[in-house]
């Protein structure tokens, strides 16, 4: 969906896009905070299954409306969804850190897969 604002010197409709993106996204090690988010935004890919008892997946996206659902699957090293985390937005947020966590279990995984959707 695009919206249009006005150009308070023209008057012309200024074309601007309000639809869902995300902007950056990225897996760290531990579980993530809006402070850890803010400050660091860090993006690893190498974990270490003997140091990391957690790991989470972050991003920051926009055009979240109230009601829009967000699905994040985690899979184990065969595909098989270890679980799903699922958040409902309970109001619109056009600048939104949204992040899930596996806690546990990931000394087993070799390697592991997200889906969003």
């Amino acid at each position: 969906m695009v919206h249009a604002a006005i150009n308070l010197i023209s008057g012309d409709p200024v074309p601007y896009d309000s639809s869902f993106h995300v902007w950056k996204s990225g897996l760290m090690s531990g579980v993530a905070s809006l402070d850890s988010l803010r400050f660091h935004q860090n993006n690893q890919n190498i974990f270490d299954v003997n140091k990391d008892a957690s790991i989470s997946y972050w991003n920051l996206q926009y055009g979240v409306r109230k009601g829009d659902e967000l699905s994040v699957e985690w899979l184990d090293q065969n595909g098989v969804e270890k679980f799903q985390f699922d958040y409902v937005a309970d109001k619109n947020y056009w600048y939104q850190y949204f992040w899930t966590y596996d806690y546990g279990g990931i000394g087993c995984l070799r390697w592991m897969s997200l889906q969003i959707f």
